[in-house]
Parts: structure tokens; C-alpha cells; sequence
């Protein structure tokens, strides 16, 4: 893999395994794992629904870019996970698919809403009809998405088994 494209970047939407997957795949790699939404928290010192209610999405999205651009930019391979909507920004798409093997983890709504439904912390989900909220989202993203280098449906797997598909296609190279 070329240096450029060394780390291994999950996108998808709310609840598909992300941070699950992320943090179990640096547990086996070794590698550090980036979290775009904690940077963000991290930065502001507020919950990520407290970012949302009192500066709105659009400066939300312009903290998820700066996290994007940090996240990308370590010199030694790392695996990230972003927000959701990170890839309704060009420039943020731009940056993960040349810094990164991106991996979408699939799943449909009826899933995402079953693993979201109890979280409170879904600004975006903060609606009369969440379910329909997700699906108008996976809707809308999943054109993006779909552009991933790898897409993994995660629909009756475990961790473990994700994070093993994407081991076979992926191995990190670090630079000693």
C-alpha cells in the first residue's frame, strides 16, 4: 500500500460498528485508532448534542473537517472512524480516499435503528419519527458511501468477524 493511503478509514452511518470495530481492529493491529466525533468533543469540551444545539451543524461540520484533516495527517497508520455525515463533504471525502483504505460498514435502517433507537446522543435522531430520519440519512449518504474502496455488510455479524474481513484485505504497514 502506498504511504499516502496508509491508514484504514470506517465510514457509514450511526450505529453501524464503527467505533466497535475501530477500537477492536487497533486492540489486534497495535495501531492507534482516531475517533473524529471524540476529537471533536475533545476540542470543544461538550458533548457532541451540546455542539449541535448551541453553534448548530454547520460548525459542527467545520470541526468534523479539522478532525478529518488531523485524524488523516499522522505520519504512521492509524485506523479512524468518522462521523456519519462526514462524507457529505467533498473535501472531507478528498482526504479520507487519498489518505486511507476506506471501508464502508453497510447495514440497512431497520438495523442502524434497532442499535440507535435508546441513544440519546443522536442530535440528528432528535426527531418525531427517528426511524424515518435514518432512513431519509442512509438515503441521502449512501450514494457516498458506496464509493468506499471496501464495503462490508455487517447484518448478523459480530465485531470480531468484521474486523476479520477486513484484516484479509487490509494490512497495515508501518514505517520503522
Amino acid at each position: 500500500m502506498e504511504s499516502s493511503k496508509q491508514h484504514l478509514i470506517l465510514i457509514g452511518l450511526m450505529g453501524s460498528g464503527k467505533s466497535s470495530v475501530g477500537r477492536h481492529l487497533s486492540a489486534l493491529t497495535g495501531l492507534p485508532y482516531l475517533d473524529t466525533d471524540w476529537m471533536v468533543e475533545s476540542q470543544m469540551r461538550k458533548p457532541i448534542t451540546e455542539i449541535f444545539s448551541q453553534f448548530g451543524e454547520s460548525r459542527f461540520r467545520e470541526l468534523e473537517h479539522e478532525m478529518v484533516c488531523k485524524a488523516t495527517s499522522e505520519p504512521e497508520p492509524a485506523i479512524v472512524s468518522t462521523g456519519g455525515g462526514a462524507v457529505i463533504s467533498p473535501a472531507n471525502r478528498e482526504i479520507l480516499w487519498k489518505r486511507g483504505l476506506v471501508v464502508y460498514l453497510q447495514a440497512d435502517a431497520e438495523l442502524l435503528f434497532e442499535r440507535t433507537s435508546r441513544d440519546q446522543n443522536r442530535p440528528l435522531l432528535h426527531t418525531e419519527n427517528p426511524k424515518a430520519r435514518i432512513a431519509e440519512l442512509l438515503e441521502a449518504r449512501a450514494p457516498f458511501y458506496e464509493q468506499a474502496d471496501l464495503i462490508i455488510p455487517i447484518r448478523g455479524k459480530s465485531v470480531q468477524q468484521v474486523g476479520g474481513e477486513i484484516l484479509q484485505r487490509w494490512q497495515p504497514s508501518k514505517n520503522d
